[in-house]
């Protein structure tokens, strides 16, 4: 399997087309995060912000995305899972070339956003704050 910038649109070799590409899934998944309200996670993506850069939209966009990405590095977890996937390196800003990544279950767990919960020396009910807050 080739791998690198030259995957898709610029590789002669590919004939698949894009939704047989094995980038095309996390691909559809991101947009659907970030644009579609019937989304089952579209409140924490598109719902509070988040959206996809211009140059990962519209008709080339695919091809952009898997250019700019390039391949999603190889491994499996002990469940059979693929090791790495797609992250934002600052969980407030968008998905877009330079703030995304492949990263393993434990490098994003370590990514995370504050929720903003503060218990206010209270151990069994809190208030929600906003972010600036927290």
């Amino acid at each position: 399997m080739s791998n690198g910038s030259d995957w898709g649109a610029t590789n002669s070799n590919w004939r698949g087309g894009k939704t047989s590409h094995p980038l095309y899934d996390i691909y559809n998944d991101m947009v659907g995060r970030c644009t579609r309200a019937t989304h089952l996670r579209y409140a924490s993506y598109g719902g509070r912000g988040i959206t996809v850069c211009d140059r990962w939209t519209g008709r080339q966009g695919f091809w952009n995305f898997v250019a700019d990405m390039g391949p999603r590095p190889e491994g499996r977890t002990a469940a059979g899972r693929p090791l790495y996937s797609l992250d934002r390196v600052d969980n407030d800003r968008g998905y877009e070339p330079g703030n995304c990544r492949w990263a393993t279950q434990s490098q994003q767990s370590r990514n995370r956003r504050r929720h903003g919960y503060e218990t206010r020396g209270r151990s069994a009910t809190g208030t929600f704050l906003p972010k600036e807050a927290s």
